[in-house]
């Protein structure tokens, strides 16, 4: 199990004692109690209706209508046109590698 140290007002504190004081609990058991509830109920996995699905499509395929198309050699010329940045000093190699990777894994 993990530690965590934090800071809290004075009257959430006591806030906090009294409602683990009323459930027969620690103030640390029921502050786990109670992230896990709220982080549980924040992460939902909630249904997506057939509407709603087909509604985005058509939004997506009307963005996609007014955006208008490029040639492949267009879109190539305009790539040739962009300049790399050079990245900060602090950022080493190693840094580079790992934000690479956590980017592109997030993109699959």
């Amino acid at each position: 199990m993990s530690q965590l140290t934090i800071d809290l007002p004075d009257t959430l504190h006591q806030t906090l004692n009294n409602i683990a004081h009323y459930e027969s609990s620690s103030v640390n058991q029921y502050i786990v109690y109670a992230l896990s509830i709220h982080v549980a109920t924040a992460y939902d996995v909630k249904p997506i209706f057939d509407s709603s699905v087909i509604n985005q499509k058509g939004s997506f395929n009307n963005l996609l209508r007014s955006l208008g198309s490029e040639s492949l050699e267009n879109v190539q010329s305009i790539l040739n046109e962009r300049v790399e940045d050079v990245p900060e000093n602090e950022l080493s190699p190693e840094i580079l590698d790992k934000l690479s990777k956590k980017i592109y894994s997030s993109m699959n």
